[in-house]
């Protein structure tokens, strides 16, 4: 005689696996610094945006113009709770930065 023998099945599983995830997205939602994040993109938007232009429009031939500029740039973006999240979501010219940054560290 055979017996028909079925493996376990967890029927739970997709609805434990879709309820962490829901758990997981609210949390990362109220986050203190995602919040901040997100606030820091709706209320800078402007300020954000001309600090691009100022950007994209430095060039200079003296070196002590660009520790200057970086200095300033550093002082402006340090207003933001966090440089790199925010940035992200704007058009920020990371490569003419990252050049200014190095001529200035570089001297």
């Amino acid at each position: 005689m055979r017996k028909d023998h079925q493996c376990p099945v967890n029927r739970d599983k997709p609805t434990t696996f879709s309820a962490h995830n829901s758990i997981v997205g609210e949390i990362q939602n109220r986050s203190a610094h995602l919040l901040a994040i997100k606030a820091d993109n709706e209320t800078k938007g402007d300020f954000i945006n001309s600090i691009i232009q100022k950007v994209l429009a430095a060039a200079y031939t003296d070196i002590e113009d660009v520790l200057q500029f970086m200095d300033w740039l550093d002082g402006e973006l340090s207003s933001l709770v966090d440089e790199r999240a925010v940035l992200k979501h704007f058009n920020w010219p990371e490569r003419k930065d990252d050049a200014m940054r190095e001529t200035a560290i570089e001297y």
